[in-house]
């Protein structure tokens, strides 16, 4: 028993120790890193097949956000989409997008 509180102790304070020096990073002390800054992420309300079709280009494409994802610019708006793909067993045949502004 003596030994469980022990362990259950010791991995209170490593988590504690290690929430502790993530606030500090979040707070501007010196780490290396980049400060995280607020963004704009707004939704679109569009897919990128509709987003494309009136004359958005791509900019990239890659994957993240769960799947294949794709960076277009339209109207000197910066939008990164989400594409989930249709195929294993899923019954659905059309893939879907989400698309949000960043700038």
């Amino acid at each position: 028993m003596k030994r469980t509180s022990a362990v259950l102790i010791a991995g209170l304070l490593a988590l504690s120790c290690g929430y502790a020096a993530r606030a500090d990073e979040d707070r501007g002390a010196p780490s290396g890193k980049p400060l995280r800054v607020a963004t704009t992420w707004e939704p679109v309300n569009q897919s990128l097949t509709d987003l494309i079709n009136s004359g958005a280009k791509l900019v990239s494409a890659g994957f993240g956000m769960g799947g294949p994802t794709a960076t277009i610019v339209k109207d000197g708006h910066y939008i990164l989409c989400g594409i989930e793909t249709p195929g294993g067993l899923a019954e659905r045949k059309i893939a879907e997008s989400e698309c949000y502004r960043i700038n």
